[in-house]
C-alpha cells in the first residue's frame, strides 16, 4: 500500500515544479504523484495548465496520478475525471484560465460565474 494521496501543500510556501513561482491559490493548486521503483515522488503546481505540460514532458516510467481541486468544493479530484470550464474571465495563476469541477452540475454553475466551454482532460487547450 503505497500513499499516493496528494501532497500537503504550505500555500504561499511551495514552489511549482514546472514553473517554480509559489503555489498561493487552493482552486488553481494541482498535484502529481509517480510512482516508480524509486518510491514515491509528489510534486505540486499552481495552476492547472503546469500539470498538463509537465505530464506531457515527463519521462515515462511508474504510474502518475494527477489530481486538481474542484473549484467550488476545493476537495481534492482525480484530473482525468474532472470535467473543465475554460473561459477567458477566470484569472489563473499561470494563465491557462482553466478551472477544475467535480461533475457536469458544478462545472455549469462555475460556468455561469465565468462564460466559456466545458472541456474534458484529454482536450485541455495548453500550448
Amino acid at each position: 500500500g503505497q500513499d499516493v494521496t496528494p501532497p500537503r501543500i504550505a500555500y504561499g510556501q511551495t514552489e511549482c515544479e514546472l514553473c517554480k513561482m509559489i503555489v498561493s491559490e487552493e482552486p488553481f493548486a494541482t498535484a502529481a504523484v509517480t510512482v516508480t521503483d524509486e518510491g514515491v515522488k509528489k510534486v505540486a503546481f499552481d495552476d492547472i495548465g503546469c500539470l498538463v505540460r509537465y505530464l506531457k514532458e515527463r519521462p515515462s516510467g511508474g504510474k502518475v496520478y494527477a489530481y486538481v481541486h474542484d473549484y467550488l468544493s476545493l476537495k481534492w479530484i482525480l484530473a482525468d475525471q474532472a470535467v473543465y470550464v475554460h473561459s477567458k474571465e477566470l484569472r489563473t495563476p499561470m494563465a491557462s484560465q482553466l478551472a477544475a469541477c467535480q461533475s457536469n452540475e458544478s462545472a455549469e454553475q462555475v460556468r455561469q460565474r465565468f462564460p466559456g466551454e466545458l472541456v474534458s482532460f484529454d482536450k485541455l487547450p495548453v500550448e
